[in-house]
């Protein structure tokens, strides 16, 4: 299957534009970009927004949660070949296995700093991955995509920015925009593109989430190098849930539980719709509401989308991936964090009304809220863009609506500090001489680490090094 570019819908002249010119070519002008110079601006902007939401990661590096815990102790002390296939939650996170090993080349003092650096230059690479134009078949204009890319980088749920752990969330957000791009035509892109793919099946089981959208790109397609690249993107999704020791947690549904259809509703209304649209601030509960006055609100906001998504659909002219995408982002958006409340832990968070439906977990609403900012730049460029457009008044308001919108995301810009009360040189240095003392006497050291996150500190293991041949032989 080949996406055939439309005409582009001209733009119709208003005299007296002034700036507002300026403002048409930044985010809503039809124009094609020279993609290969703006994807690295974008990337770097990118990566400086992401920096500013939380720059302790990098100034105070120190290891938060199971960065610690559970992925650079386990490759201390276990190696990569025993750590990447031990499961962790009742899964194998890949990724996180990978960046530990990448870094353990490096010395003790900057390890911290390189997970974090690495997560935020990969979160970079997935935000401005959307602005390539293999996404032109969904929405057209490159400078409308650009300007999506720039809000991803202040939407909530960014709970997984700067955490090596976490980077799965953004990995499962490439996947998701993946189902919906035209795969490049270079040979090197084309299966390099792969990789990532398949790293990210092998990292979360929520890719599971799109495996009946990689079944249908590999049936819809009739190129036969491309059927092949979907199947083996399917077969990854497909084995990876049987490579777990037991089945992942994230996949157990509480279908038993009768409770679970009401969570789930106010799961995806509370966290996805009613965040994206009015910010974490603006929504954050009070207990005297209770859930009545959120859930009308949500599912109001989750009618007007479905209509929407069924409108831009059926108005398509043509058929095919770009007909069908408000309807593929649609389900992306509830099915991902499903995902989440479908577990036994966590179905309790929303049916009370507290801080706990809050504060916690916003990782699992992350890519439907990054889908959400796709999907209405889908809705805008296909149903209003001439409408706004061939008036200087209604240029005007819609800038005040973006304006308006982007004030209420923007108080939660900054993250959570990341203070780390003892500096991480202090447990290096330590770590530094228990592996000495260890060396000397041949016995196992223990060195307490403290980590960012409550009930995360650990006990790493310090073994002593293996003799060299040659000490081995003076020794008999």
């Amino acid at each position: 299957m080949r996406w055939i570019p439309e005409s582009q819908p001209k733009m119709p002249a208003a005299p007296n534009e002034g700036n507002l010119a300026i403002l048409d070519k930044l985010w809503i002008g039809p124009e094609k970009l020279n993609m290969r110079r703006a994807a690295i601006v974008v990337f770097f902007v990118v990566a400086a927004l992401l920096f500013i939401r939380q720059p302790a990661a990098i100034f105070q590096a120190g290891f938060y949660g199971e960065d610690g815990k559970i992925f650079f102790k386990q490759q201390y002390e276990m190696g990569f070949r025993d750590s990447v296939i031990t499961p962790y939650a009742g899964y194998l996170p890949t990724a996180p296995r990978i960046v530990a090993w990448a870094c353990s080349v490096l010395p003790l003092e900057y390890l911290p700093f390189a997970y974090a650096m690495i997560s935020l230059l990969a979160a970079a690479g997935v935000l401005a991955f959307f602005c390539l134009p293999n996404f032109r078949h969904v929405i057209k204009s490159d400078s409308l995509r650009i300007t999506l890319v720039m809000v991803f980088t202040l939407m909530p749920n960014a709970e997984p920015l700067m955490k090596a752990a976490f980077l799965g969330w953004y990995l499962l957000f490439f996947l998701a925009l993946v189902t919906l791009m035209e795969l490049p035509q270079r040979l090197p892109a084309f299966w390099l593109l792969l990789l990532p793919a398949v790293l990210t099946a092998w990292t979360t089981p929520v890719a599971i989430v799109c495996l009946p959208l990689t079944v249908l790109r590999a049936w819809m397609t009739k190129d036969v190098r491309e059927r092949a690249w979907w199947s083996v993107l399917t077969l990854a999704l497909i084995t990876y849930p049987l490579m777990a020791e037991r089945p992942p947690g994230l996949m157990a549904m509480l279908l038993h539980d009768s409770d679970w259809k009401l969570a789930l509703v106010r799961c995806i209304g509370y966290r996805v719709f009613c965040f994206f649209f009015f910010g974490q601030t603006a929504m954050y509960p009070f207990p005297s509401e209770g859930w009545n006055v959120i859930l009308g609100i949500s599912l109001v906001l989750a009618v007007i989308c479905v209509a929407i998504a069924i409108r831009l659909a059926r108005q398509h002219s043509r058929s095919g991936l770009s007909r069908w995408s408000s309807i593929i982002l649609l389900y992306l958006i509830l099915g991902l964090p499903a995902m989440f409340v479908l577990r036994t832990q966590w179905l309790r968070y929303f049916l009370p009304w507290d801080e706990a439906c809050w504060e916690f977990n916003g990782r699992y609403f992350f890519c439907s809220t990054l889908l959400m900012g796709v999907f209405w730049g889908v809705a805008y460029e296909r149903l209003w863009f001439e409408w706004f457009t061939n008036k200087i008044s209604r240029r005007q308001w819609a800038t005040v609506l973006m304006i308006a919108w982007l004030s209420l995301h923007i108080a939660s810009f900054r993250l959570d500090s990341w203070n780390i009360h003892t500096p991480w040189s202090h447990f290096s240095e330590q770590i530094r001489a228990a592996q000495v003392r260890a060396d000397q006497s041949g016995k196992r050291e223990l060195v307490y680490v403290a980590t960012r996150a409550a009930g995360f500190d650990f006990d790493l293991v310090v073994k002593p090094k293996a003799p060299k041949p040659a000490d081995q032989s003076s020794a008999r």
